[in-house]
C-alpha cells in the first residue's frame, strides 16, 4: 500500500521540472512610441498634397525623411524638394503626444499634426496659420488645412 502513494509522490516531483521548463517569459512589449518610430523612420515620397482640399501640384518632388531612436519620444525630420513657399521648415523635431502617440505629433514650431502610418503609407494633416517658410525666412500666403499623403521609399 505504501508503494502507490510513494510512486505518485515521485511522479509529481519528477513533473515539477517539466512544468517549469515549459514556462518562459514573454518578450517585452515595445512602447507605442518605439513602434511608431520604427514605422516612421526613413524617407517618404509625397503622392498627394492638398491645401484646403485643393490639390497642390508643386509637391511632386517632395520627400520627408524621419530619423528617431527607440527610447525617445521625438523624431527629427528633414523635408526635401520643398516648393518656394512651404508650411514645412528646412528641418525640425516632432514630439509624440503623451495622450495619443499613435495619432498626434507636435512640431517644434507649435504646429499640431494628426497622422496615420502603416509600414508603407503615411497621411499627415495639420492646420497651418502662420506665415510660410522660404529660404530660412518667412512669407505669407499658405495658411489653411494641409493634408499630405506619402508612400515609403
Amino acid at each position: 500500500m505504501r508503494t502507490i502513494p510513494r510512486f505518485f509522490s515521485l511522479l509529481m516531483l519528477g513533473m515539477i521540472p517539466l512544468l517549469y521548463s515549459g514556462c518562459k517569459k514573454d518578450d517585452p512589449v515595445k512602447p507605442i512610441t518605439d513602434q511608431q518610430i520604427e514605422k516612421l523612420n526613413g524617407s517618404w515620397k509625397a503622392t498627394e498634397v492638398k491645401a484646403d482640399d485643393i490639390l497642390q501640384d508643386e509637391y511632386d518632388d517632395f520627400v520627408l525623411t524621419f530619423s528617431g531612436d527607440a527610447g525617445n519620444k521625438f523624431l527629427e525630420y528633414t523635408p526635401e524638394g520643398r516648393p518656394f513657399v512651404s508650411p514645412w521648415p528646412e528641418s525640425g523635431t516632432l514630439l509624440f503626444d503623451d495622450a495619443d502617440p499613435q495619432r498626434v505629433l507636435h512640431r517644434d514650431d507649435d504646429v499640431v499634426i494628426t497622422y496615420e502610418v502603416t509600414n508603407t503609407t503615411l497621411t499627415i494633416s495639420f492646420d497651418f496659420s502662420e506665415e510660410g517658410y522660404i529660404n530660412n525666412g518667412r512669407t505669407s500666403g499658405i495658411t489653411g488645412e494641409w493634408e499630405f499623403k506619402f508612400s515609403k521609399q
